[in-house]
């Protein structure tokens, strides 16, 4: 065959290398999307099962962590963390931030006392699967606040074996629990 293409005019056998160029680099060029796709898919499930061992051991633990990462003024956590889809927007429309990282933003500037904050109890109901915690209504320790009333949280599981909220109800809506 190499013989018989060999003695081809040479427009001929430049127009079948060239075809053969092109062939090859179509499926370099599949092959290479194909790859990048794959890469991309595991990048998301390394994601989904990092985000799994985030957020908080117990539904007692959300609080805590959510408070101490506001009084940090640690958006991260708080946004890409410990709120769970509907509940980023919701933390941030009753801040009345455009997002919620100002949303962290405008708390942490109400805080008083940045290592008292984190400290302090509320109410909390397990129903189900869920928990709440009547956030409008903590206290500390000292009797003194130390920063302001947060809202109240629908925890949950959303993936792995952690907590995260997954609904915030502003404190203004009235002083029964979030439903989902």
């Amino acid at each position: 065959m190499v013989a018989g293409v060999l003695r081809l005019p040479r427009w001929q056998v430049l127009a079948v290398g060239s075809a053969l160029l092109l062939v090859s680099g179509i499926g370099y060029g599949f092959t290479l999307k194909q790859a990048n796709a794959d890469q991309l898919e595991q990048q998301a499930q390394a994601k989904i099962q990092d985000r799994g061992r985030l957020g908080a051991a117990r539904p007692t633990g959300v609080l805590p962590v959510l408070l101490t990462s506001i009084a940090r003024r640690d958006s991260p956590a708080v946004c890409e963390t410990l709120l769970d889809g509907q509940a980023v927007q919701q933390f941030a429309a009753a801040q009345g931030a455009t997002d919620c990282r100002a949303a962290v933003e405008l708390l942490a500037a109400r805080v008083s006392d940045a290592g008292a904050y984190s400290s302090a109890s509320a109410p909390l109901t397990r129903r189900g699967d869920e928990s709440l915690v009547d956030a409008c209504r903590m206290t500390w320790s000292s009797g003194t606040s130390a920063g302001p009333q947060l809202g109240q949280l629908t925890i949950a599981r959303t993936t792995g074996q952690t907590y995260f909220v997954t609904q915030f109800v502003p404190c203004s809506q009235g002083a029964t629990a979030p439903s989902r």
